[in-house]
């Protein structure tokens, strides 16, 4: 339904501006007077939630010519831990206007859990975990063995509009384009619990020591700028107390290409990896703006928005004796893709 509306939007815009001459037009953002600032509380899920690592190749294999070693990558995905989907988020949103500049900041929390028993052994980087008194980084669930993970998140949004032009300003159809900078935050604690931890083992080369079972505790986090465009069409339903009830729609596409390393973008690790990154959004809302005075508006509808990346994560290409003193793991290939629906209500005063 959100690229339905995104679609529709776009389309609509496209109407109005190819018959912009017969239009009249102002600079900026055309608003009511005294209704610049909406704030409205969300609440809806995140679902589905899919996300998939797959290992590729490993750098030391290629120059210690052992290439049938390559067989041994492992692929990993949310699914295989039981994560498919959100329980109920809450959220908070705002937004001011200026002439030209248009501010939105938006935050969810969001809760996800999982119960099952792992089909494998489940290699984990945590934060912490410790095992006869010591505090280690890795663990390890055995195989066939029950574990319960649950995780804790913030979404955060974050974004500057900016309108050149107004069409139609007051008429019965009001277009309003924009072009958008912003950063997409996710912040998130999980725990992984799988019964009493049996000991500690070694793994990977070079050795890391990995606790078998207990309980594990990490924090994943990623900002991805944004680049985009999008718009607002506001259609005048009927008058109410010197204004009109209105139906609005947004709808905006956002995207984020990188090539570079991890240290380009602050990203802390081990040793510095390349990477190269393709993110895309859409996102769409339909609401209902019904005045209950001249200075006060209600706000009731709803919002979706469907976040995709790709990333690509290699190990930099260092002369052999750098690569056989790192040995670093293999380069993986990473896929998220995450949407949200939520039921909106708020003010605009």
């Amino acid at each position: 339904m959100h690229r339905f509306l995104v679609r529709s939007l776009v389309f609509s815009a496209a109407l109005i501006a190819l018959s912009a001459p017969s239009l009249a037009m102002v600079k900026g953002r055309a608003y009511e007077p005294g209704k610049r600032l909406r704030l409205n509380a969300t609440v809806g899920q995140v679902s589905p939630i899919e996300g998939f690592v797959q290992e590729t190749t490993r750098r030391l294999f290629e120059v210690t010519g052992q290439p049938e070693r390559q067989a041994g990558a492992e692929s990993f995905s949310l699914e295989d831990v039981g994560i498919r989907d959100s329980e109920t988020t809450y959220g908070l949103s705002m937004e001011y206007m200026w002439k030209y500049v248009t501010l939105q900041v938006d935050g969810s929390y969001m809760r996800a859990e999982a119960t099952g028993t792992a089909s494998r052994d489940f290699f984990i980087g945590v934060k912490e975990i410790r095992f006869g008194g010591q505090e280690y980084e890795y663990q390890v669930i055995l195989e066939g063995t029950p574990y319960h993970a649950d995780l804790d998140a913030a979404l955060v949004g974050f974004r500057i509009q900016f309108t050149p032009v107004t069409f139609n300003p007051g008429g019965v159809v009001q277009f309003v384009p924009w072009a958008h900078l912003g950063l997409f935050g996710f912040s998130g604690q999980f725990n992984v619990q799988a019964g009493p931890a049996l000991g500690v083992i070694e793994y990977e080369n070079p050795a890391r020591e990995y606790v078998q079972n207990g309980r594990g505790d990490g924090e994943v986090t990623a900002l991805v700028p944004e680049i985009g465009l999008g718009g607002e069409l506001r259609f005048k339903l009927a008058p109410r107390a010197g204004s009109h009830i209105c139906l609005v729609l947004q709808g905006g596409y956002s995207i984020f290409d990188f090539e570079g390393s991890t240290s380009d973008l602050g990203i802390s690790s081990r040793n510095e990896k390349d990477l190269d990154v393709d993110y895309d959004s859409y996102d769409a809302r339909a609401l209902i703006e019904w005045p209950l005075s001249a200075k006060v508006n209600l706000l009731v509808g709803v919002e979706y928005r469907t976040v995709r990346a790709k990333a690509l994560s290699q190990a930099k290409d260092r002369p052999i004796d750098e690569t056989l003193e790192l040995r670093e793991k293999f380069d993986k290939s990473i896929d998220l893709e995450m949407t949200s629906a939520n039921a909106i209500v708020g003010l605009r005063w």
